[in-house]
């Protein structure tokens, strides 16, 4: 099934405006920060940039976060 199949990493980044009240100590990195930009344009084009596919979701209670999804073989191959 790997072969076929391979990984996927998936990565979801809060973003910083929804943790300005409550302080973001409590989080680790918001895209914000990962991206070096509070553009959400430039943060996509970066994250495509490094051949990653890029979602933006809405939780329940209305806080945006940025879904990274990168896609990678299962196996490495080494020709002898």
């Amino acid at each position: 099934k790997l072969k076929d199949k391979g990984l996927c990493f998936i990565r979801r980044m809060t973003d910083a405006r929804d943790y300005q009240q409550n302080g973001s100590s409590q989080v680790y990195n918001h895209w914000q920060h990962s991206w070096m930009t509070n553009d959400e344009q430039k943060a996509e084009k970066k994250a495509h940039n490094q051949g990653l596919h890029v979602e933006w979701l809405t939780r329940g209670d209305g806080s945006r976060v940025m879904q990274t999804r990168y896609y990678k073989s299962a196996f490495e191959y080494v020709p002898i």
